[in-house]
Protein backbone atom coordinates (compact mmCIF):
# COMPACT_ATOMS: atom_id res chain seq x y z
CA UNK A 1 0.00 0.00 0.00
CA UNK A 2 2.77 2.35 0.84
CA UNK A 3 4.64 1.98 -2.49
CA UNK A 4 1.13 2.92 -4.36
CA UNK A 5 1.30 6.05 -2.70
CA UNK A 6 5.05 6.65 -2.97
CA UNK A 7 4.96 5.92 -6.98
CA UNK A 8 1.48 8.12 -7.09
CA UNK A 9 3.54 11.30 -5.68
CA UNK A 10 6.87 10.31 -7.47
CA UNK A 11 4.20 10.46 -10.87
CA UNK A 12 2.23 13.49 -9.51
CA UNK A 13 5.67 15.59 -8.51
CA UNK A 14 6.86 15.00 -12.61
CA UNK A 15 3.70 16.66 -13.55
CA UNK A 16 5.28 20.15 -15.24
CA UNK A 17 3.60 22.81 -12.76
CA UNK A 18 2.47 20.59 -10.24
CA UNK A 19 4.17 21.84 -7.52
CA UNK A 20 3.08 25.39 -8.29
CA UNK A 21 -0.26 23.78 -8.35
CA UNK A 22 -0.52 22.37 -4.95
CA UNK A 23 0.80 25.69 -3.92
CA UNK A 24 -2.05 27.30 -5.31
CA UNK A 25 -4.41 24.50 -3.80
CA UNK A 26 -2.89 25.43 -0.36
CA UNK A 27 -3.29 29.14 -0.44
CA UNK A 28 -6.83 28.84 -2.02
CA UNK A 29 -7.87 26.53 0.86
CA UNK A 30 -6.20 27.81 3.75
CA UNK A 31 -4.00 24.67 4.60
CA UNK A 32 -1.33 25.52 6.51
CA UNK A 33 -0.62 28.66 4.45
CA UNK A 34 -2.83 31.19 5.54
CA UNK A 35 -6.02 31.39 2.99
CA UNK A 36 -4.82 34.27 0.17
CA UNK A 37 -6.79 33.74 -3.41
CA UNK A 38 -4.77 36.55 -4.70
CA UNK A 39 -1.64 34.42 -4.36
CA UNK A 40 -3.59 31.25 -5.14
CA UNK A 41 -4.10 32.60 -8.74
CA UNK A 42 -0.77 33.90 -9.15
CA UNK A 43 0.56 30.30 -8.41
CA UNK A 44 -1.95 28.47 -10.59
CA UNK A 45 -0.65 31.11 -13.38
CA UNK A 46 2.67 29.86 -12.88
CA UNK A 47 1.31 25.92 -13.32
CA UNK A 48 -0.88 27.25 -16.51
CA UNK A 49 2.30 28.67 -17.80
CA UNK A 50 3.45 25.28 -17.52
CA UNK A 51 0.26 23.62 -19.04
CA UNK A 52 -0.75 22.14 -15.96
CA UNK A 53 -4.62 21.47 -17.05
CA UNK A 54 -6.60 21.74 -13.39
CA UNK A 55 -4.21 25.18 -12.90
CA UNK A 56 -6.03 26.16 -16.11
CA UNK A 57 -9.89 25.25 -14.84
CA UNK A 58 -9.22 26.89 -11.57
CA UNK A 59 -8.31 30.15 -12.87
CA UNK A 60 -11.33 29.52 -15.49
CA UNK A 61 -13.12 29.79 -12.21
CA UNK A 62 -11.46 32.34 -10.52
CA UNK A 63 -11.74 34.84 -13.11
CA UNK A 64 -16.12 33.54 -13.81
CA UNK A 65 -16.44 33.82 -10.08
CA UNK A 66 -14.28 37.05 -9.23
CA UNK A 67 -12.14 35.10 -6.77
CA UNK A 68 -8.51 36.62 -6.20
CA UNK A 69 -9.08 38.56 -9.31
CA UNK A 70 -11.80 40.94 -10.53
CA UNK A 71 -14.69 39.19 -12.55
CA UNK A 72 -13.87 39.05 -15.96
CA UNK A 73 -15.78 36.36 -18.24
CA UNK A 74 -14.12 36.47 -21.22
CA UNK A 75 -10.79 35.41 -19.46
CA UNK A 76 -12.41 33.04 -17.48
CA UNK A 77 -13.77 31.44 -20.89
CA UNK A 78 -10.04 31.72 -22.25
CA UNK A 79 -8.78 29.86 -19.12
CA UNK A 80 -11.85 27.34 -19.62
CA UNK A 81 -11.18 26.87 -23.04
CA UNK A 82 -7.39 25.65 -22.72
CA UNK A 83 -8.36 23.62 -20.09
CA UNK A 84 -11.11 21.71 -22.13
CA UNK A 85 -8.78 21.31 -24.92
CA UNK A 86 -6.53 19.11 -22.88
CA UNK A 87 -9.69 17.43 -22.05
CA UNK A 88 -10.80 18.66 -18.66
CA UNK A 89 -14.37 17.50 -18.47
CA UNK A 90 -15.46 20.19 -15.09
CA UNK A 91 -13.46 22.64 -17.68
CA UNK A 92 -16.37 21.71 -20.90
CA UNK A 93 -18.74 21.74 -18.73
CA UNK A 94 -18.05 25.40 -16.92
CA UNK A 95 -17.74 26.42 -20.27
CA UNK A 96 -20.72 25.31 -21.75
CA UNK A 97 -22.28 26.69 -18.94
CA UNK A 98 -20.94 30.05 -19.67
CA UNK A 99 -22.49 29.62 -23.12
CA UNK A 100 -25.92 29.51 -21.82
CA UNK A 101 -25.47 32.50 -20.24
CA UNK A 102 -27.07 35.91 -21.23
CA UNK A 103 -28.55 36.58 -24.26
CA UNK A 104 -29.19 32.85 -26.16
CA UNK A 105 -28.57 32.39 -29.84
CA UNK A 106 -28.32 29.09 -31.58
CA UNK A 107 -24.31 29.71 -32.45
CA UNK A 108 -24.16 29.98 -28.40
CA UNK A 109 -26.47 27.00 -27.69
CA UNK A 110 -24.36 24.93 -30.12
CA UNK A 111 -21.31 25.65 -28.75
CA UNK A 112 -22.36 24.86 -25.10
CA UNK A 113 -23.71 21.49 -26.81
CA UNK A 114 -20.47 20.52 -28.17
CA UNK A 115 -18.78 21.34 -24.75
CA UNK A 116 -21.39 19.39 -22.78
CA UNK A 117 -20.99 16.34 -24.90
CA UNK A 118 -17.63 16.14 -24.70
CA UNK A 119 -17.71 16.49 -20.86
CA UNK A 120 -20.59 13.59 -20.91
CA UNK A 121 -18.94 11.56 -22.60
CA UNK A 122 -16.85 11.13 -20.31
CA UNK A 123 -18.91 10.64 -17.40
CA UNK A 124 -19.92 13.99 -16.38
CA UNK A 125 -23.11 13.52 -14.71
CA UNK A 126 -24.35 17.22 -14.92
CA UNK A 127 -22.58 17.44 -18.28
CA UNK A 128 -25.41 14.64 -19.30
CA UNK A 129 -27.99 16.84 -17.70
CA UNK A 130 -27.59 20.21 -19.57
CA UNK A 131 -26.72 18.24 -22.49
CA UNK A 132 -30.47 17.50 -23.01
CA UNK A 133 -31.10 20.79 -21.43
CA UNK A 134 -29.52 22.16 -24.40
CA UNK A 135 -31.01 20.19 -26.97
CA UNK A 136 -34.88 20.90 -25.65
CA UNK A 137 -33.14 24.99 -26.30
CA UNK A 138 -32.91 23.64 -29.97
CA UNK A 139 -36.25 21.36 -29.97
CA UNK A 140 -38.28 23.60 -31.45
CA UNK A 141 -36.23 23.51 -34.67
CA UNK A 142 -35.67 19.65 -34.33
CA UNK A 143 -38.20 17.10 -34.85
CA UNK A 144 -36.37 14.19 -33.11
CA UNK A 145 -36.32 14.18 -29.46
CA UNK A 146 -34.17 11.35 -29.22
CA UNK A 147 -30.85 13.06 -27.74
CA UNK A 148 -32.69 14.79 -24.60
CA UNK A 149 -34.31 11.29 -23.96
CA UNK A 150 -30.97 9.80 -23.91
CA UNK A 151 -29.08 12.14 -22.06
CA UNK A 152 -31.59 12.84 -19.59
CA UNK A 153 -31.70 8.85 -19.08
CA UNK A 154 -27.81 8.56 -19.30
CA UNK A 155 -27.35 11.29 -15.76
CA UNK A 156 -30.70 9.43 -14.21
CA UNK A 157 -29.24 6.33 -14.52
CA UNK A 158 -25.88 7.40 -12.74
CA UNK A 159 -28.02 8.37 -9.80
CA UNK A 160 -28.18 12.54 -10.84
CA UNK A 161 -31.63 13.45 -8.79
CA UNK A 162 -32.22 16.58 -10.78
CA UNK A 163 -32.30 14.36 -14.30
CA UNK A 164 -34.45 11.48 -12.33
CA UNK A 165 -36.97 13.94 -12.45
CA UNK A 166 -36.89 15.59 -15.29
CA UNK A 167 -36.79 12.51 -16.68
CA UNK A 168 -39.76 11.22 -15.47
CA UNK A 169 -41.30 14.51 -16.30
CA UNK A 170 -40.05 14.07 -20.17
CA UNK A 171 -41.45 10.52 -20.20
CA UNK A 172 -44.77 11.81 -18.89
CA UNK A 173 -44.96 14.43 -21.76
CA UNK A 174 -43.47 12.07 -24.00
CA UNK A 175 -46.22 9.15 -23.34
CA UNK A 176 -49.18 12.46 -23.70
CA UNK A 177 -48.03 13.62 -26.45
CA UNK A 178 -47.87 10.22 -28.33
CA UNK A 179 -51.21 9.29 -26.90
CA UNK A 180 -52.93 12.68 -28.31
CA UNK A 181 -51.09 12.01 -31.87
CA UNK A 182 -52.97 8.35 -31.68
CA UNK A 183 -55.54 10.36 -31.22
CA UNK A 184 -55.42 12.96 -33.92
CA UNK A 185 -54.35 9.92 -36.77
CA UNK A 186 -58.10 8.09 -35.59
CA UNK A 187 -59.78 11.23 -35.80
CA UNK A 188 -58.38 11.34 -39.34
CA UNK A 189 -58.94 7.74 -40.27
CA UNK A 190 -62.50 8.46 -39.34
CA UNK A 191 -63.00 10.89 -41.68
CA UNK A 192 -61.51 9.39 -44.96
Amino acid sequence: MMMATISLVSFADNIPGQPQYEKGVKLYQGYGVGQNFAKAVKMWKKAAQKGHVKAKFSLGYCYANGVGVEKDIKEAMEWYLEAAEQGDADAQYNLGLLYLSGNLDVEKITKAIEMFEKAANQGHVRAMNNLAYSYSLMSKDWHDFSPITKWLKAAADKGYWKAKKAYDEWAQEMEEEQRAAQERRRQRMRFR
